[in-house]
């Protein structure tokens, strides 16, 4: 028989043989029945199961927009003792914990961490049968189409019945995306790579190109090392032109395109593409230079076009320098104009980069727990206020930095202190990356824990946060089965925030002590 299984978001079928008639698809309304016999395929239907004590409904087509909070509403009749399941699936969702349960008489027993509201109420009554009015909110995070199940379990006094089932937007402004937006190359001309990975000798791309008013044909990898195995998969029609790359189309997967639906509309919902092989000879990046590294960046492919067009687009669309990870500081530098610039954690190559990089109306000054290149001040930015004099300083910089402090909420206050009134705080950190320079490494975190360092009580406000990069971890040693799935959920390899000082702290974290900073690299020889 088949089921709805929540954690992959998807209908799957069960291996017992039994010749159950799983789901099929509407007269093109967007709308699917799950188990369930109709004696029309239409909203208005009773529901009867094709056997009982499975779920059983319908499914509606719902074109999601990243950040756009909607609202579904059903209406529906439920017999005694059966249960209803409302449930968004696959993309739609960050882990497939968008769903409600709720029983006849419209309570709900059980919901997922992503939703919001969640009510039904109980318009009218009839023998062992209750008519309920059900709402639910929901904020997805990517552009997409996919399903939301309205299912039933159970069985009652009759059939249960759906009377409508609407879908609608709630606002406009979208909060955050786990995805890459569309990049227009040219007027006509429009890509984004969604994944890029090297792993090993692996490498994979998730990419979406279109050019309005033509139809691809044909792609070309180049790559800057030799490549074998290589196999183009795609989610849209191409008509080849016999050419290089044959695709091949998979029912076993969606080659979703959020940047294009969401340029576009739904029509481009799923017209992405995957273009993965092997490098010919393995690589071994533990032991490679950075300089060597990158070099392996420089992959892009060539799209053919029926108009005869073809355009060259990078697939590792890498930016190194200053820029890219100062880009949301940069606005606020140039408003400001000028002042006094301290970066904490300034020694290396990286910080001499900012100094270059600061316009010349901005006081440059490196501050660093050891002296060295670059460094101007040596000190413990734990004690800052010690090192530096009070409202001193227009901005207070930190990259990659916090994560290596014993007590990083102690160094908001000292660089509160240092700080002039109105003054910027701001820093980037990993929200993953691997265990380096230990035993000094002791934090990771994301972009919702700003609100915990810089507040009222620290004296903070901020103005502006998110997040820097993808990344996916794939467990070398998997611990458990389940542990082979977190290379399918998308984290962050940075986070980010800019917070402008409002007042003096009026919280204090006092206990430090440097000798707590052991760790397994620390020997007594």
């Amino acid at each position: 028989m088949t089921f709805i299984n929540r954690q992959f978001g998807r209908l799957q079928e069960a291996k017992s043989g039994e010749p159950v008639q799983s789901w099929c698809t509407s007269s093109g309304d967007g709308i699917v029945r799950v188990n369930c016999k109709l004696p029309a395929a239409d909203s208005q239907s009773d529901l009867a199961p094709q056997a009982l004590g499975q779920r059983f409904g319908l499914a509606y087509l719902v074109h999601f927009k990243a950040g756009q909070a909607m609202e579904f509403r059903v209406a529906l009749s439920m017999p005694e003792q059966v249960r209803c399941v409302i449930e968004v699936c696959g993309y739609a969702t960050r882990f497939q914990r968008g769903f409600a349960v709720f029983d006849s008489n419209g309570c709900c027993v059980d919901r997922g961490e992503e939703i919001g509201l969640c009510e039904a109420k109980v318009v009218g009554k009839s023998d062992h049968v209750n008519t309920l009015d059900v709402r639910l909110r929901f904020r997805p995070p990517q552009s997409t189409s996919d399903w939301v199940y309205v299912l039933f379990e159970g069985a009652g006094l009759g059939y249960p019945k759906i009377t409508s089932f609407t879908a609608h937007e709630l606002d406009t402004q979208p909060h955050y995306r786990v995805y890459q937006q569309a990049r227009e190359y040219d007027q006509s001309t429009w890509f984004a790579v969604q994944a890029a990975l090297l792993f090993r000798n692996y490498f994979h791309f998730d990419f979406e190109v279109h050019r309005r008013g033509a139809s691809l044909v044909g792609i070309e990898l180049k790559a800057p090392v030799g490549v074998t195995g290589l196999r183009w998969i795609t989610g849209g029609e191409v008509h080849h032109d016999g050419q290089g790359l044959v695709p091949e189309r998979t029912s076993a997967s969606r080659m979703r395109s959020p940047a294009l639906m969401e340029q576009f509309g739904p029509r481009h919902s799923d017209v992405g593409h995957q273009l993965y092989g092997l490098l010919t000879d393995f690589v071994d990046w533990q032991y490679m230079s950075v300089a060597d590294s990158d070099r392996f960046a420089d992959f892009s492919f060539v799209a053919r076009f029926d108009d005869g067009v073809k355009v060259e687009l990078p697939l590792l669309p890498v930016n190194p320098g200053p820029d890219s990870n100062m880009s949301a500081l940069k606005a606020h530098l140039d408003v400001m104009g000028g002042g006094r610039f301290v970066e904490v954690g300034g020694r290396g190559e990286s910080s001499e980069c900012i100094r270059q990089w600061l316009p010349k109306t901005w006081d440059y000054t490196a501050v660093d727990f050891h002296g060295g290149g670059n460094v101007d001040v040596v000190g413990d930015a734990h004690h800052l206020s010690q090192l530096l004099p009070h409202q001193s300083a227009d901005v207070v910089f930190s990259a990659d930095v916090m994560e290596h402090m014993l007590v990083p909420w102690k160094f908001v206050l000292e660089a509160n202190l240092v700080l002039k009134s109105g003054g910027l705080f701001a820093a980037v950190l990993p929200s993953a990356w691997p265990l380096h320079a230990e035993p000094w490494d002791f934090w990771r975190m994301s972009e919702h824990a700003w609100p915990a360092l810089l507040n009222e009580g620290t004296g903070f406000e901020i103005i502006e946060s998110g997040v820097i990069g993808q990344c996916a971890i794939v467990p070398f040693l998997p611990h458990d089965k389940a542990a082979l799935r977190t290379q399918s959920g998308v984290g962050n390899v940075h986070t980010f925030a800019i917070a402008r000082k409002v007042s003096e702290p009026s919280a204090s974290w006092s206990a430090y002590d440097i000798k707590l900073t052991t760790g397994k690299y620390l020997r007594d020889l």
